[in-house]
């Protein structure tokens, strides 16, 4: 049989030394049963695997003693360690354990050497590489994904989850992992960005996340310091709202090529970045008259918006999604993106002024539309630990469901996914 054994990347098969005899126990099980009461039989509530002990047996052959003390001495050094990847190949089959040298035992005769090495390895061996999973993209609540798993012993799945888009995206909610076979479930609750990452890594009970910043440019619960053009009045409402305790509204007398709502020389925001974008939420009614053709946002470095500004235009919802009437919009303007025009040289770094807008393909009215919580996102590359309920599922052997849900309005987060398989 072709034995191969590598201890932390170290070939315990080249250099001179010889594999002989390799072999694997079955994990320590542990059962927990207790006696019926006042009666015959057993219960057994659990059944664990523990360790398991890997023997290799080989001999070492040199020209002189002192090569052969010189890789004895070579071969201690490679042996030390706590967890390494302990791999084995048996024949074909090839399993990666997590090992200890436990001992290391030799007898020598002239330079020829025969070596014992016992390891301490954790209960399951599991495949050199990955076996991807099949998600997709998430957009409803909830989707049940199929896989089958292969192997002989349960496993925990990897996933990673991308956000391309999530609402609401300023108020905590929950999203769910769940096996419904095993009634295991793990929840996340946290506010959650439009570029989020988060991962789920099964095998050492972690989620990690690389967070979307979310910096307030305005919450938009105070009229102070904003304007509309000529023909249009601005109010405070705290009825149709999406974060704090009002919106603004505006609303149209009269027919005109677009409608806005402006600060001007407010306070200096910092926009330079190329790696950010802005989200503008705007309910919009319905058009008394005419259509619309984009959203405008214009960022300036002056006093007012007359030069020295940038238009970011878009016509669609974050999400490619078009405008929708009678209902909260989210508009997402990319900052590293070229400007749809300008006028003069912006300082990005210190906005001033800023506008944002409705544009008609010719002209037209809104009897009142709404804007709130203006927003500059950026996403992090600084891992973050997350916190959770519950546990995380595992993945049986056969055909395997995990259930998806959250209390989210409106998503879209592209899934990935793998498993190790793992063998008794």
């Amino acid at each position: 049989m072709n034995y191969k054994a590598i201890y932390n990347n170290y070939d315990l098969k080249a250099n001179g030394y010889f594999i002989i005899k390799i072999d694997v126990t079955s994990p320590k099980t542990n059962v927990f049963k207790y006696d019926l009461a006042r009666s015959d039989g057993q219960i057994v509530t659990n059944q664990l695997y523990n360790e398991r002990k890997i023997t290799i047996e080989g001999k070492i052959d040199a020209n002189d003693y002192d090569e052969m003390l010189a890789k004895i001495d070579t071969l201690k050094q490679k042996l030390v360690g706590i967890d390494k990847n302990l791999d084995i190949y048996l024949g074909t089959q090839q399993r990666r354990y997590v090992a200890t040298c436990e001992s290391f035992n030799y007898t020598t005769q002239g330079y020829f050497c025969e070596f014992e090495i016992t390891f301490t390895a954790n209960a399951f061996g599991k495949d050199f590489n990955a076996t991807a999973l099949t998600f997709g993209t998430y957009t409803s609540t909830p989707t049940t994904y199929t896989n089958t798993i292969a192997g002989s012993y349960k496993s925990k799945p990897y996933i990673n989850l991308k956000f391309s888009s999530v609402i609401p995206y300023i108020d905590n909610a929950y999203l769910q992992f769940y096996n419904p076979d095993t009634n295991q479930r793990l929840r996340i609750t946290r506010k959650w960005g439009f570029e989020d990452t988060v991962i789920i890594d099964g095998e050492n009970k972690t989620v990690t996340a690389y967070p979307t910043d979310i910096t307030a440019i305005d919450t938009c619960d105070s009229t102070t310091g904003w304007t509309v053009d000529t023909g249009e009045t601005l109010s405070s409402e705290s009825a149709l709202r999406i974060e704090g305790s009002a919106s603004f509204k505006n609303t149209m007398s009269t027919t005109k090529s677009d409608t806005f709502i402006q600060r001007l020389n407010g306070t200096s925001t910092d926009l330079s970045s190329t790696k950010g974008y802005v989200v503008v939420p705007l309910y919009i009614p319905n058009p008394a008259t005419g259509t619309i053709s984009s959203i405008r946002l214009r960022l300036g470095s002056d006093a007012t918006l007359a030069t020295n500004y940038v238009d970011y235009s878009v016509s669609t919802q974050y999400d490619g999604s078009a405008i929708q009437y009678s209902d909260w919009n989210y508009f997402k303007f990319d900052l590293s993106t070229a400007p749809t025009a300008s006028s003069g040289a912006t300082n990005r770094a210190a906005i001033l002024s800023l506008q944002v807008a409705i544009v008609f393909t010719t002209t037209g009215k809104i009897n009142g539309w709404y804007m709130d919580y203006i927003s500059l996102n950026k996403p992090s590359i600084i891992p973050q630990s997350v916190d959770y309920e519950g546990t995380f599922p595992d993945l049986g052997i056969g055909n395997t469901a995990l259930v998806v849900s959250d209390e989210f309005t409106k998503r879209s987060i592209v899934i990935t996914g793998s498993y190790y398989k793992r063998y008794i």
